[in-house]
């Protein structure tokens, strides 16, 4: 997305995700991210690798506007490194090549749809934030289910605390409950991230499709236990 996108489209930040991969690649190549932001010719989203600039992806949607994940063909825009040295995250813009007017209408809804309930969204948040401990640094968290099948590899969430016994997070897709997870985390600025072993305790649906869930760590060795104590004491956290 160029800058006339940017004075043409309404612009969002919210919690939804994107699946993706190169076109032609094989079925095991997915992967999931949310939103950095989205409109209605295209989205920003952060990848563990960079793509080419004109390379074509095959992406799915996850929106409110449809109980599916909506298909669409994707051109990569523009690709830059972001700041630290976590897992070499790439940022990616892309533009939408929709082949059918209803989609397109169905993604213009969507933006819409978020628009619209930008008031109602702040005023949860900041409930929230009166309820909850505040996270006083961003912090990165990415996920797979122990032996999962049909998984991305590894798919992005959006943490929203951390302590030293577990996480809570949004991400596209609901795990079982009891589901073993492997889980990274780390802060952007940290040579290597913290692997943890993990279950998870409970989760909920919110209307918009976004998946809210708890899991606790386990099986935590003393070296990372005493780097999860560190990483909470820098984060400013406490679940």
């Amino acid at each position: 997305m160029e800058a006339g996108d940017k004075r043409t489209d309404p612009r969002l930040q919210r919690q939804f995700w994107i699946w993706f991969r190169q076109a032609g690649a094989d079925d095991d190549s997915w992967q999931a991210s949310p939103f950095r932001d989205l409109s209605p010719s295209g989205a920003r989203f952060i990848a563990d690798g960079g793509f080419e600039t004109g390379m074509t992806l095959e992406t799915k949607l996850m929106l409110p506007v449809s109980t599916e994940l909506i298909p669409v063909t994707a051109r990569v825009a523009w690709s830059r490194p972001m700041p630290g040295k976590t897992w070499q995250l790439v940022e990616h813009g892309v533009t939408f090549d929709f082949t059918d007017e209803q989609t397109r209408q169905r993604v213009a809804e969507a933006v819409g749809y978020f628009a619209r309930g930008r008031l109602a969204q702040q005023e949860e948040r900041s409930e929230e934030r009166r309820r909850r401990p505040r996270i006083r640094k961003p912090f990165y968290a990415k996920c797979r289910p122990v032996g999962g099948v049909g998984w991305p590899a590894w798919y992005h969430v959006n943490p929203l605390n951390l302590s030293l016994h577990g996480m809570r997070f949004l991400g596209p897709c609901l795990f079982e409950h009891g589901c073993s997870l492997e889980c990274s985390v780390a802060w952007q600025n940290t040579a290597r991230p913290l692997a943890l072993s993990a279950r998870v305790v409970w989760g909920k649906t919110h209307p918009s499709g976004a998946v809210e869930q708890g899991i606790e760590f386990v099986d935590l060795t003393p070296e990372q236990q005493v780097q999860l104590e560190a990483l909470v004491r820098t984060l400013g956290t406490q679940g």
